[in-house]
């Protein structure tokens, strides 16, 4: 007669933890693939985004990966991409409508910018920042 042998706990929590990874790999796959890519973040961000203000002051947030922003005087703080780096400065006005993926720039002398997130992404996608 043939004696039954025990499993070895190890060896069954292995093979229950592989199976396991085995079978959810498809839907973290599957989940993964439905995320937004970063442009498309970078756009449904600008969406959602109004303002209009002059700027007060730029700093550099060393607690975001020395990342550069403008603060308006109506308090909000404004997230400056590098391909946008120094189209701005102090004095400057800035407006932005919800909905648009337009921010107007109306400089101290007179003349005007326009920063397009259209373009922002596209120069993004090319794989540099400027």
């Amino acid at each position: 007669m043939k004696k039954h042998q025990e499993a070895d706990p190890t060896r069954v929590a292995v093979n229950i933890l592989v199976g396991f990874f085995v079978l959810m790999s498809p839907l973290v796959i599957w989940e993964m693939s439905k995320a937004p890519s970063p442009s498309q973040v970078i756009l449904n961000e600008a969406l959602k985004m109004s303002f209009h203000g002059k700027v007060d002051s730029i700093y550099f947030d060393k607690h975001d990966h020395n990342a550069e922003y403008l603060l308006l005087t109506d308090g909000f703080k404004y997230p400056l991409y590098d391909y946008w780096q120094f189209r701005a400065q102090k004095g400057d006005s800035l407006a932005k409508k919800k909905g648009d993926l337009l921010v107007y720039v109306f400089k101290r002398n007179g003349t005007k910018d326009i920063f397009d997130y259209k373009e922002l992404v596209k120069i993004y996608n090319r794989g540099s920042t400027y």
